[in-house]
């Protein structure tokens, strides 16, 4: 029976293959779309991998195997805007691999916006593979490494470099690797403990995220807390150099916490526009094009930043931007410049609508552990704070323990309970540090309400009630 759906499947891939090498040169032409590439060859490819690519089982959204995103989008320029990828491959609503599609006119062994923007997705998401493709070239990428747009060829998998000619040869090899069953399996895992070198035996990864420190890998985490670090420190040393009337105590431990405040909340409020952009709660682009325009009209930066910090204020109405003497200091421009740009793609490879809330605020918990300290000479530097010295480091809670404690407490509480219910519940986590057991159980409400509407969507329907 096995090789009887062997033989059949040896022969749907061959039959793939040859349709597609019949129309090779139309589908070369530019007018070709890249939906008829996907639908008629890159689909089918994964169906006979045993991928519910069309979700025939009609699962939903939080449940289903592969999320299929509809909309090709668009890179303008240079300017990579922010989209999902075009297929999300999973086990059990966990992501294992990522598939970027292609028209075959792209040439993805040298066009560094499509290698760069599959590899940004899967590594902002900790996601250990991507694969770029247009069925005509099958590339697979590495992307536990931080991305460069600069260096296009490094971090693809020699062994799955293939063309389209390749795939029947190489049929086993695919199946057994990402095969629906064998991904399932672990085939990921031991592909990636191979690469790393790990030994035999060893286990990698958790349901959602790396268990440990892979040789030769840089996750987003360690990654954007290093570049926070570095801009932290120049911006701090900048704004002393510029403004030293203002710091007369600075080699003081209160002065020293007064010029880091200064720079901490320039570096907080440029993170947070970022992430709004990327979310799109507010317009992309707003903060890359206050840069832009100050240096367009010849202008200081920092006072056309520092309006883009009030109009936030109206709009939010927090405390992050509230009015604050850091508003009135002079800040030179480069250091300015070079931290905006690099918060965008393709200066930075950072995608903050991919990188989740919980390492956010694992990567400012251990941001924050860190203090400026300023010598009598006037040398600005930072160092780790007392209490964060003596316990060894900042010790944070792993989202896989998060998700089983919130599964274990919040579960049974909210158990056949109604999404108008679950509007009752309240929460309390007294010394949340930075909020990851508030967020998980924020995620976990929302899931259980997502389930109940797929059940029935009148649920959805919630009476307002009388203040």
């Amino acid at each position: 029976m096995l090789e009887k759906a062997r033989i059949q499947d040896m022969g749907n891939i061959r039959e793939l293959v040859q349709g597609f090498r019949e129309n090779h040169r139309a589908f070369k032409d530019e007018n070709t779309a890249e939906a008829v590439i996907r639908q008629e060859y890159i689909d089918r490819f994964w169906i006979l991998l045993g991928w519910d690519v069309h979700n025939r089982r009609h699962r939903s959204l939080a449940e289903k195997d592969v999320v299929v995103e509809a909309n090709v989008g668009t890179i303008e320029g240079l300017h990579i805007r922010q989209r999902c990828p075009d297929y999300l491959f999973r086990i059990d609503g966990f992501p294992r691999f990522i598939v970027e599609a292609k028209k075959c006119t792209v040439d993805i062994d040298k066009d560094k916006d499509a290698i760069f923007q599959a590899k940004t997705y899967a590594w902002n998401a900790q996601i250990p593979f991507a694969i770029l493709t247009n069925f005509e070239r099958f590339r697979l990428f590495d992307t536990t490494v931080k991305p460069h747009y600069q260096a296009p060829e490094s971090e693809v998998i020699a062994d799955f470099d293939l063309k389209f000619e390749d795939y029947e040869q190489q049929w086993d090899v695919i199946e057994q690797t990402f095969g629906r069953e064998a991904v399932a399996d672990g085939s990921l895992e031991k592909l990636l403990a191979k690469i790393k070198h790990v030994r035999a035996g060893r286990r990698i990864r958790g349901i959602d995220r790396m268990l440990i420190d892979l040789r030769g890998s840089e996750p987003v985490d360690k990654a954007f807390l290093a570049h926070l670090e570095d801009f932290r420190l120049r911006i701090t040393r900048d704004l002393y150099q510029e403004n030293k009337k203002a710091f007369t105590e600075a080699n003081t431990k209160h002065g020293a916490a007064r010029l880091a405040e200064a720079a901490q909340r320039i570096v907080d409020r440029l993170v947070f526009i970022r992430v709004c952009e990327d979310r799109s709660i507010t317009s992309y682009g707003e903060l890359r094009d206050a840069v832009n325009a100050a240096r367009d009209n010849r202008r200081e930066l920092y006072p056309d930043i520092v309006r883009l910090f009030r109009r936030f204020d109206e709009r939010y109405n927090g405390y992050l931007f509230k009015a604050h003497f850091s508003e009135d200091l002079t800040i030179p421009p480069d250091s300015l410049v070079d931290f905006t740009r690099s918060l965008y793609l393709p200066d930075g490879p950072y995608r903050f609508n991919v990188i989740g809330d919980d390492i956010l605020g694992i990567i400012y918990e251990r941001f924050l552990g860190s203090a400026i300290t300023v010598t009598r000479i006037g040398f600005v530097d930072a160092e780790p704070k007392p209490e964060v010295r003596h316990a060894g480091g900042v010790y944070y809670t792993p989202r896989f323990v998060v998700d089983t404690i919130v599964r274990r407490v919040v579960g049974p509480k909210i158990e056949g309970k109604q999404p108008a219910e679950i509007l009752d519940v309240k929460i309390l986590d007294p010394a949340c540090g930075s909020g990851s057991f508030l967020i998980a159980a924020l995620e976990y409400l929302y899931r259980h309400c997502i389930k109940c509407f797929d059940e029935d969507p009148k649920f959805a329907i919630v009476e307002a009630k009388a203040k």
